[in-house]
């Protein structure tokens, strides 16, 4: 969502302070938003050892399983 922005930004800001000057800020900032983001402890406590999803009449194969009126996979 801020990447169009950014980009709509550089141009301008380039031909006021020059292109190296704002390819230094923007790194600088990039820098300062992914260490701000690491600061975070949830983004350290993500995780993907959830159980996996797949409905287990599908597991074994792509076969067709019986399913409901509403498409829901159902086991008999």
């Amino acid at each position: 969502m801020a990447a169009p922005l950014g980009m709509a930004m550089s141009g301008p800001l380039a031909a006021a302070w020059g292109g190296d000057t704002v390819l230094a800020l923007s790194a600088g900032l990039d820098v300062v938003f992914t260490v701000a983001t690491l600061l975070v402890p949830a983004v350290w406590r993500v995780r993907d050892d959830l159980p996996d999803a797949t409905p287990p009449e599908l597991a074994d194969g792509p076969e067709e399983a019986e399913r409901d009126g509403a498409g829901t996979a159902v086991s008999r």
